[in-house]
């Protein structure tokens, strides 16, 4: 069995910018530009793959709003599992959704809470950021129904650890918590 690495998605070359101190790289989703800090932690709960954009998520941010009113996300309630820097929940909001949670591990939320910052004036309805452990989703404080749960690039590894037939498990529990 071949392991390839997902493609990092491409940026706009001219729009990477410097604001607070910090480089944001800007993705076109749709009439807009989403600003993302692609940070990765300092942590052993990530492997360095949340702070990165991949091309799967954003080939599913552009289909999203591509499609929004065939999808009817203007009253859909959006969870997404495995965040990284949120671009495919933004494009969520962008696209309508009332109500979407970007989630991710614990180490992740900041940079997802930033990024929301980054984006809020653009963004359409409420956006959160909040931890999801797919170890412990029993004490997920996502205990609220969704209309549609997004995620993309979820489980390429399967060197992680924990085999891929755990991971596909746990990736169940979590979203049928």
């Amino acid at each position: 069995e071949e392991h390839r690495e997902p493609k990092r998605a491409r940026t706009e070359d001219t729009d990477n910018f410097v604001n607070d101190r910090n480089s944001f790289d800007c993705y076109p989703v749709g009439d807009f530009q989403i600003e993302l800090l692609n940070e990765i932690p300092d942590s052993s709960e990530c492997d360095g793959t949340g702070g990165v954009v991949w091309e799967a998520g954003a080939t599913l941010a552009d289909f999203i709003y591509s499609n929004r009113k065939t999808l009817g996300m203007n009253c859909v309630d959006v969870i997404e599992i495995g965040s990284g820097s949120g671009l495919v929940g933004i494009a969520a909001s962008l696209s309508g959704s009332p109500r979407v949670i970007l989630s991710d591990l614990a180490p992740l939320v900041p940079n997802l809470e930033r990024n929301i910052d980054q984006n809020s004036s653009k963004l359409t309805g409420r956006v959160e950021a909040a931890c999801l452990d797919w170890s412990s989703v029993d004490s997920s404080p996502l205990r609220a129904s969704f209309d549609l749960v997004l995620g993309a690039d979820l489980l390429y590894d399967s060197n992680n650890g924990t085999g891929p037939s755990r991971m596909y498990s746990k990736l169940a529990r979590a979203i049928l918590a």
